[in-house]
């Protein structure tokens, strides 16, 4: 008959037996050194994915528009404008408006690709009685929501946020009044 521990172990032998089983006991109990099932250990393992994780949205919520990203300049339409900001925009949706005042039509587009950041891309186009062409690309901080306006006392085209208050305006020196063009024309 052979035993399973021989007789002549010698005190080593048994004092490392005696340890390994030790360690496989507080570790079935979950009490041991080695074990996982402490509060501790858990919790830091909780923090710790719970850091990465907010670190990757952190990241991602605050991605601006890829560097090779280009508005178009101009556009036949104002579905062919939608279609390409559609491709560059990234995350949030368009939102588009249309207004006329004084012999011009203006085409705003604006989008928020933020998460957790109050800030719209907006561009503005004019009509020449042929296509739009972009006057005015902007980053504006300060809202989500926009609301455009021509004011009837300024030749400006103002953006409000979503309290209201004024964000930005652009004056529209620079963009030549349908009604002039077509009337020079007739001449």
């Amino acid at each position: 008959m052979q035993r399973l521990f021989p007789t002549s172990a010698t005190p080593m032998r048994c004092s490392e037996l005696r340890r390994h089983a030790s360690v496989a006991i507080h570790a079935f109990r979950g009490t041991g050194p080695l074990s996982l099932n402490r509060p501790t250990h858990i919790m830091r393992h909780c923090i710790a994915i719970c850091f990465v994780t907010l670190l990757a949205f952190l990241v991602s919520a605050a991605e601006p528009r890829p560097s090779n990203a280009v508005v178009p300049q101009s556009g036949q339409t104002r579905e062919h404008i939608l279609a390409a900001i559609e491709k560059i925009k990234g995350y949030g949706i368009i939102e588009w408006t249309e207004t006329s005042h004084w012999g011009r039509r203006i085409f705003v587009v604006w989008y928020c690709p933020f998460s957790g950041r109050a800030a719209v891309y907006a561009h503005a186009y004019y009509f020449d009685d042929k296509e739009w062409h972009l006057f005015w690309d902007r980053l504006l901080d300060g809202t989500h929501k926009l609301s455009v306006e021509l004011p009837a006392d300024k030749d400006v085209l103002r953006c409000r946020g979503a309290d209201g208050s004024v964000v930005h305006t652009e004056p529209l020196d620079n963009v030549p009044k349908f009604y002039d063009k077509k009337h020079l024309e007739q001449k």
